[in-house]
């Protein structure tokens, strides 16, 4: 059987799919179209959940930051009032040097007689006063120190002439500093005339002027700060009581309803 040298090509079909045949440009669409919706799917179920977790740790990494910032805040509210503490410490220290020591009650009145006889004077009188030591309860001192001191009252007398009673006084007021003179008061006195018998006259002679000497009185105040322990214990008892009275404040009666 002989065959003719040319023979007709057969080309190759388009595939048909439900009845709709894939022509190249339907089946580049459909490719893009799945490409698309691989691309949607991929977002979906991989980038999505990413971008969440990555929002979450946003989200935490915002709020521990707020808290370090919550922190150091606070530690430097805490530094200040450590800073302040500190110079309260140093200004109470500063203030109580003022007061008298404790032992100065013991040693005082040696210490005046000392201060008069030392300037030729004569102590006339020297008296504790008969209450002690008492914790001032008014505002005599001011408020701030109101129910925080102590003070007893000593009742002085001396005499001595003018300039003398002069360095009596300021040598008081050095002595210490919470120290208070209270109801001064002086007198002019006229001590005796010296005399001498003279014996051509048969009379007795004034010898020299009379000298002259000033009374002085006074009431002399200690003031004494009451110590740490007393303070704290007297601060703490006061924040009890106003505890308590919050407490015990009765609460608002409820409306009746109607």
């Amino acid at each position: 059987m002989a065959f003719s040298a040319q023979q007709p090509v057969t080309e190759p079909s388009d595939p048909v799919v439900f009845g709709i045949t894939f022509t190249p440009p339907i089946l580049g669409g459909v490719l893009a179209a799945a490409g698309v919706i691989g691309g949607v799917a991929l977002l979906v179920q991989v980038v999505m959940p990413q971008y969440q977790t990555y929002q979450d740790l946003q989200s935490k990494v915002a709020e521990k930051q707020a808290r370090l910032e919550r922190i150091a805040e606070e530690k430097q509210k805490v530094q200040k009032t450590l800073n302040d503490l500190d110079r309260a410490r140093v200004t109470q220290a500063q203030v109580l040097a003022l007061f008298p020591a404790p032992t100065t009650l013991s040693v005082l009145p040696v210490d005046l007689n000392r201060i008069v006889t030392e300037q030729f004077g004569q102590m006339t009188k020297l008296e504790s006063g008969k209450d002690g030591l008492t914790l001032v309860t008014d505002d005599s001192w001011g408020e701030p120190v109101k129910e925080k001191i102590r003070q007893q009252v000593f009742q002085v007398g001396f005499e001595a002439d003018y300039d003398r009673t002069n360095n009596i006084l300021r040598n008081l007021e050095r002595y210490q500093s919470m120290l208070a003179i209270d109801n001064l008061t002086s007198e002019l006195k006229l001590s005796k005339q010296p005399v001498k018998f003279d014996e051509k006259t048969g009379q007795f002679v004034a010898q020299g002027a009379p000298q002259i000497r000033i009374a002085t009185s006074f009431s002399l105040k200690v003031l004494l700060p009451l110590s740490a322990q007393e303070l704290a214990k007297k601060a703490a008892a006061a924040a009890e009581g106003e505890k308590k009275d919050g407490d015990s404040t009765p609460a608002a009666s409820p409306t009746p309803a109607k």
